[in-house]
């Protein structure tokens, strides 16, 4: 897994961009862990689109990718589960996840995208680590980011450069129907 700066860039890219969102991109890629890994492709062409549309235009786009239609929403659980009760009992065991480790996921639900992201950036390396990444985010970011490349968005690039930084756990091509998504088999796991 990619480390952790990278994985909180990530995180803010895919949050509603603000008039900061050029700075905080630069800021980013000119760090060492992300300028060396594998995400720094995408994302600087991701830097090239926000440079010719201004953020004005990336919060149009956001808008119209992630909050208007579900196909390319930015929640883990609803790419996973639908709209089925496993996807409440995960955002309940990832809130109470969050709190243990003093992390929030603000205003959104908890299965938002860049909340779980900030999530798997604090977790140690080992067993819940693992499953969150090959289990919930490399299938939802697969599905999210076919969707995104077929509507051209330029946050398609975003969601490569993510699957890019969660190498080696590229494995499934596509969201696996059997996916547990449980944080950790040793925790009190919703599935």
């Amino acid at each position: 897994m990619s480390s952790p700066a990278t994985l909180a860039l990530l995180a803010d890219l895919l949050e509603y961009p603000g008039p900061d969102l050029p700075g905080r991109l630069d800021a980013g890629l000119s760090d060492a862990p992300v300028r060396g890994s594998a995400a720094a492709a995408p994302l600087g062409r991701f830097r090239d689109e926000l440079a010719r549309e201004g953020y004005v235009g990336f919060q149009e786009a956001y808008t119209r990718v992630f909050d208007f239609d579900p196909e390319s929403a930015p929640y883990l659980g609803h790419h996973l589960f639908g709209e089925d009760m496993r996807r409440g009992a995960f955002m309940a065991h990832l809130k109470k996840r969050y709190a243990e480790t003093g992390l929030s996921s603000g205003t959104e639900v908890p299965d938002h995208l860049s909340a779980v992201l900030r999530f798997a950036a604090r977790l140690e390396p080992g067993e819940e680590a693992d499953e969150l990444v090959h289990d919930c985010l490399v299938p939802a970011a697969a599905r999210l980011g076919r969707a995104l490349e077929q509507k051209a968005s330029p946050y398609a690039l975003v969601l490569q450069a993510l699957l890019l930084a969660l190498q080696p756990f590229d494995e499934p091509t596509s969201p696996r129907e059997d996916a547990t998504c449980r944080p950790s088999s040793s925790s009190s796991s919703p599935m």
